[in-house]
C-alpha cells in the first residue's frame, strides 16, 4: 500500500501488510467475538434481569435500565437498554485512553465493548431467555449471582490476556 500524502512524491512511504500479520488480527478478533458473547451471555442471562448491579459503566447501565424497566418496559428495551447506555458512557473512557494508555490496547477495548453492545442487543432482539429469581431472598437469586459473576469474571480474565479489556472504569 502506498501512502499518496507524503509531501515530497519521490518519496512515498510504502506500508507492507504481511498475511501474518492478518492471520493474527482474524485470531485475536474471533477470540474477542467469542469472550465478548460470553460475558454479553451471562449479563443478559443471569445479571441485568435479576437487578445486579455490576461495577464500573455495565453497573450504571444496569441501575439506569432496572430503575427505567417498572414504569416505561417499552423505553428500557429501546434506548435505554445496558447495550446502548454501556457503549455510550465508554466513549469519553474511549477518548481519553487512546491519548493516555497502550494505543493497542485501547483499539482491542473499543473493539470488545463494541462486541458486548453488540451481542448484548442481539440477545435481546431474539428475545433469548433469562433465569430471573422468584424473589430477592431466594436461593436462586445466589444462583444467578455466581453464574453470572463466573461468566463475566472468565471471560474478563481472558480479555486481560488479550491485551483488551471490558471498558469501564
Amino acid at each position: 500500500i502506498e501512502a499518496d500524502n507524503c509531501p515530497d512524491e519521490n518519496k512515498k512511504r510504502k506500508i507492507n501488510i504481511k498475511g501474518n500479520d492478518v492471520k493474527q488480527f482474524a485470531k485475536l478478533f474471533g477470540i474477542l467475538c467469542i469472550l465478548s458473547f460470553i460475558r454479553a451471555l451471562s449479563m443478559h442471562v443471569f445479571v441485568f434481569p435479576n437487578g445486579f448491579a455490576p461495577g464500573g459503566l455495565t453497573g450504571i447501565a444496569s441501575i439506569i435500565y432496572n430503575a427505567i424497566l417498572p414504569s416505561n418496559p417499552e423505553l428500557a428495551h429501546t434506548w435505554f437498554t445496558p447495550a446502548i447506555v454501556s457503549f455510550v458512557l465508554n466513549i469519553p473512557l474511549f477518548i481519553a485512553s487512546f491519548f493516555i494508555l497502550n494505543k493497542r490496547f485501547c483499539i482491542n477495548t473499543i473493539m470488545t465493548v463494541g462486541l458486548v453492545s453488540l451481542w448484548l442487543w442481539l440477545l435481546e432482539v431474539v428475545k433469548c431467555p433469562v433465569f430471573k429469581a422468584e424473589s430477592p431472598e431466594s436461593a436462586y437469586n445466589i444462583l444467578a449471582a455466581a453464574t453470572g459473576g463466573v461468566g463475566t469474571g472468565i471471560s474478563h480474565g481472558f480479555l486481560l490476556k488479550h491485551n483488551s479489556s471490558r471498558g469501564g472504569t
